[in-house]
């Protein structure tokens, strides 16, 4: 009996692990599916491996700093129990129903495609037209668009509704989300106008900044100096702060996504861009209105509840405020790593080198602070934005 238990848990070990593997890769092809889907897939690969008589699961080869004893492979037997007995973590492996997403993944992929490849002079739910694409990656792409009704130019997310599902209740919970972003007013956030859903995308209409944003500054000069680096670093925090303040969590900041504007005065202002999954990955409440949970993120910045698939909080943008800061001050970031998975076992596992060690000209004070920032617990962390800005 003792024996069997061991099997059940060292089966369900690996079958999670191939659950978290499985979002994992299908994220970095730019699909994003649910939890649940996930599971299904491991569930098919799991009952093939019964049926075949395989006795050893092969894992991948890992990077050489993660220890392998971590991922020992376990034997499975023929008595080992069906995925749907075993335990999880701690949710119960269920198999759910099949959906569109999972079923027809190539469709999904071509559809996705479609996004990116917007022509110029289409109409967006006959509101907005098309002028170029400003960028794309694997959630959508972002265009530069006129709005039809008063001749200004804006900038155009335009997300595959297929990847997020598009139930009724879904539609609407992203409505209300876009709603509770339009009414954010920060000189240091960029508006919100509009979001919806046209021919199953959703997307987001909000303002066209010109600038240059925080990743060409440093690839252009590397490190910046102490004062330009926390004031850029305060400035975002005190926008992230209003959003707090009302609930919303941005949950993907990274240089990308802060524009530097120079103002008529010279001086440089801090815009932040793309809340776009602050409504399509609002774990809790999607969970609680559909029954939908996405991993989404940017593995380089992910904080490690996100990575781990837990609620998230304003710690979060923390978090990532923290890693913006450290990379801002050290020229690099403290969880680099070759693969997504790389730098996502770094998030949970490896304390970064201090920044003193690497920049020896940054006072004791400012590292504390960043640091903290850094705590791997969010309960160490500051509980806001506005208290990181504080401490700064």
């Amino acid at each position: 009996m003792e024996q069997a238990n061991h099997l059940e848990q060292a089966v369900a070990a690996q079958l999670t692990t191939a659950v978290y593997v499985y979002l994992l890769s299908m994220q970095l092809k730019g699909i994003t599916i649910s939890q649940e889907e996930a599971i299904e897939a491991v569930q098919k690969t799991y009952a093939d491996i019964l049926q075949k008589g395989v006795t050893h699961i092969a894992l991948p080869i890992l990077p050489p700093e993660i220890p392998q004893a971590t991922f020992t492979p376990a034997p499975i037997a023929d008595a080992a129990p069906p995925i749907t007995e075993l335990q999880g973590g701690t949710s119960e492996l269920k198999a759910p129903s099949p959906t569109e997403a999972l079923t027809n993944k190539a469709a999904v992929q071509i559809a996705q495609e479609k996004t990116r490849n917007l022509s110029t002079g289409i109409l967006i739910d006959n509101r907005y037209q098309i002028l170029r694409r400003l960028g794309a990656g694997g959630m959508g792409a972002v265009y530069l668009g006129e709005q039809i009704s008063t001749k200004r130019q804006v900038a155009i997310k335009v997300m595959q509704g297929q990847a997020f599902g598009r139930t009724e209740e879904s539609l609407n919970f992203f409505r209300q989300e876009a709603e509770s972003l339009a009414r954010l007013n920060h000189s240091s956030i960029a508006q919100i106008y509009d979001a919806s859903i046209t021919d199953g995308n959703f997307y987001i209409a909000m303002e066209y900044v010109e600038g240059e944003s925080l990743r060409e500054k440093l690839r252009r000069e590397g490190v910046l100096s102490l004062g330009e680096a926390v004031r850029i670093l305060r400035e975002t925090c005190l926008g992230l702060e209003t959003a707090h303040q009302v609930g919303i969590i941005h949950r993907d900041m990274k240089p990308e996504n802060l524009m530097l504007v120079r103002e008529e005065a010279g001086l440089i202002k801090v815009k932040i861009l793309d809340f776009g999954l602050a409504i399509l990955d609002n774990r809790d409440a999607m969970n609680h209105h559909t029954g939908i949970g996405i991993v989404a993120g940017t593995p380089s910045y992910m904080s490690p509840e996100q990575i781990n698939a837990l609620a998230v909080t304003p710690a979060t943008d923390v978090y990532s405020l923290g890693v913006i800061g450290y990379e801002m001050l050290a020229g690099k970031n403290p969880f680099a790593g070759q693969q997504s998975m790389e730098m996502m076992y770094n998030h949970i596992n490896l304390t970064p080198p201090s920044l003193r060690s690497l920049m020896p000209n940054v006072p004791l004070e400012l590292e504390a602070v960043i640091m903290r920032a850094l705590e791997k617990d969010p309960q160490q962390r500051y509980a806001t934005a506005g208290e990181f800005a504080h401490a700064l």
